[in-house]
């Protein structure tokens, strides 16, 4: 229980550190510059060589497009049948497409399953990564009625991307003969161990809680699909094979019920897909994932 309370610690004083006037309002992106820069390529360097390839990597790797090809599903059929706008469902689409595998996901996956667990939760996190950075931009260049971008483009989006090449790496760890020397193994865990604080505390800072009357109806269905209708259909569909390999899906269900992800709120805001909203989904969705995940976790027992 000592994870759960260090998440609602490190929450709850990034949320109070909002309102001291010595903390600049965009000091998270110094935290999010360590996180995403130094401690997820660590993270990532020390626990995926310790997994064993095979076909079962698979399903983690993959979950991130089946969960933002159900989002897309859900915006058109939903969104369509509301009278909702392209803008709109483009907003619904890729903010609830994507979940917060890393920032929030790591700690809960953690908290609730050890260190461990992270092995595959960062397997789920880089497919997740692969899709946002292929087709959920394209995605949003659609709806947004602009032109989609071209692969050279995305190929420079990833290649400044520090965890894809940590993941690069990491792979070539897995598929070689080559170590880390230990002092490199130490290393990496030490750094690996400040991306949950850093990072939560980092959420913490940006969590807000203004309500808009007229995204009410959106806001409601986005997360409803995310936290609830995504990892029903999850635990539906894999059934039996949930005794199998237990905890390996467990894990991947409780990463496609995280909250929507930062990153794809801010893809959203970028190409103008209604930017209140995909802020809303970031600061509602968040305290709301810890509650739902919570729920999840106790019904996969």
């Amino acid at each position: 229980m000592h994870n759960i309370g260090l998440i609602l610690l490190c929450l709850g004083l990034g949320w109070l550190c909002q309102r001291l006037p010595r903390v600049p309002a965009n000091s998270w992106i110094a935290l999010n510059t360590y996180v995403i820069y130094v401690a997820l390529p660590a993270t990532i360097v020390f626990y995926l060589p310790q997994i064993q390839l095979s076909w079962a990597l698979f399903t983690p790797f993959a979950i991130g497009l089946w969960v933002f090809l159900g989002a897309i599903l859900f915006a058109e059929v939903i969104g369509r049948w509301l009278g909702w706008d392209r803008g709109l469902r483009g907003c619904v689409a890729i903010c609830c497409g994507f979940g917060n595998t890393s920032f929030v996901g790591f700690p809960l996956v953690e908290a609730w399953y050890g260190s461990q667990a992270l092995q595959t939760a960062v397997l789920v996190d880089q497919g997740t990564f692969l899709v946002l950075s292929t087709l959920g931009i394209g995605a949003a260049g659609w709806y947004g009625g602009q032109q989609a971008p071209r692969w050279r483009e995305v190929w420079q989006r990833m290649a400044v991307f520090p965890p894809f090449w940590a993941f690069v790496g990491a792979l070539m760890l897995m598929t070689t003969s080559v170590t880390l020397p230990d002092w490199g193994k130490a290393l990496c865990e030490r750094l690996s161990l400040t991306l949950s604080p850093v990072a939560l505390f980092s959420v913490g800072l940006q969590l807000r809680f203004a309500l808009d009357k007229t995204a009410r109806w959106p806001l409601s269905l986005g997360l409803l699909y995310k936290l609830v209708l995504m990892p029903a259909i999850l635990y539906a569909l894999w059934g039996r094979q949930m005794v199998e390999q237990q905890q390996t899906l467990q894990i991947c269900l409780i990463e496609a019920a995280m909250a929507p992800m930062v990153s794809a709120s801010l893809i959203a805001v970028e190409h103008q897909l209604k930017p209140t909203l995909a802020n809303l989904y970031v600061g509602i969705g968040i305290p709301l994932s810890l509650l739902s995940v919570a729920a999840w976790v106790w019904w996969l027992g």
